[in-house]
C-alpha cells in the first residue's frame, strides 16, 4: 500500500522512516520494523529511527531487543527526552532499576503528559521509595488534569507516536 511512495526513490533519506511511523501509527509493527531498518541502511547516523525501533520494542515487552537502540539514538542526539523515557521504561522492565531512574529523571524534564513522572513512580515504588513514588504519582496527576483542562477533555495515556 505505500510502495508507490517508494517507487519515486526508495533511497532518498527519511521516506522509510515515515513509512515505518505511518506503519507503527496504524498498529502494524512488525511492517514498520522492516521499513525502519531499511532506514538505517539509508541513514546510519540518523536516530529517529533506532529511537522508533527502540520504542516498538519497548512497547511489546522486549527490552533486551530495545536497549541497543535507544542507547545508540541517545548517542547520537542526546536531548531526545522521549527516548530516555523509553529507555528508562525499558530498564524498569528489565528490573534495572538504577538506570531506570536515571534515564526517568532526564524525560521528567520535558514531561507534556505526566507519563514519564508515572514510571518514575513505579521505579520507586518498587525500590519500596513509598514517599518519592506518591510524590512522582501526584505529579503525574497534576499534569494529566492540566492537560485535560486544556483539551477541555481527558487526557490520553502518553506515547512518541
Amino acid at each position: 500500500e505505500y510502495s508507490i511512495v517508494e517507487q519515486m526513490d526508495p533511497d532518498l533519506p527519511t521516506i522509510h522512516l515515515d513509512v515505518g511511523e505511518i506503519l507503527w501509527k496504524d498498529d502494524h509493527p512488525n511492517k514498520a520494523l522492516k521499513e525502519l531498518y531499511r532506514e538505517l541502511q539509508i541513514d546510519p547516523g540518523g536516530a529517529e529511527a533506532d529511537g522508533e525501533i527502540g520504542t516498538i520494542f519497548v512497547e511489546q515487552h522486549e527490552p533486551r531487543r530495545a536497549i541497543p537502540y535507544l542507547k545508540k539514538a541517545l548517542r547520537l542526539e542526546p536531548g531526545l527526552e522521549l527516548i530516555h523515557k523509553q529507555l528508562g521504561t525499558a530498564y524498569m522492565i528489565e528490573k534495572d532499576y538504577r538506570l531506570a531512574e536515571s534515564e526517568l529523571l532526564k524525560a521528567v524534564q520535558h514531561d507534556p503528559d505526566g507519563s514519564a513522572h508515572y514510571e518514575l513512580g513505579l521505579v520507586y515504588r518498587a525500590e519500596g521509595r513509598r514517599v518519592d513514588a506518591v510524590r512522582e504519582f501526584e505529579s503525574a496527576r497534576r499534569i494529566k488534569e492540566l492537560r485535560s483542562g486544556a483539551t477541555g477533555g481527558e487526557a490520553k495515556e502518553g506515547s512518541t507516536r
